[in-house]
């Protein structure tokens, strides 16, 4: 996935539309299919107390998936 494919693009300008409509904030981080670039958002948005996340890993791993449903994410 990459924010410059216009799917995902489009993707992630609904959900922010949608969220602050909700009354959320929007962070987006892309890992360029990088696993450690990942980990290292994940350990990030998990020290900034997140509501959630909407994860599209770009590897076949769960890792991420796992680490933050761990902490309540």
């Amino acid at each position: 996935p990459d924010i410059s494919n216009p799917f995902f693009s489009e993707l992630s300008r609904a959900v922010e539309d949608t969220a602050n409509k909700l009354g959320y904030n929007v962070l987006l981080c892309n890992s360029d299919n990088n696993t450690k670039k990942e980990q290292k958002y994940v350990e990030l948005l998990i020290s900034k107390l997140i509501d959630g996340t909407i994860l599209i890993p770009g590897n076949k791993s769960e890792d991420s998936a796992r680490i933050l449903k761990a902490n309540g994410i």
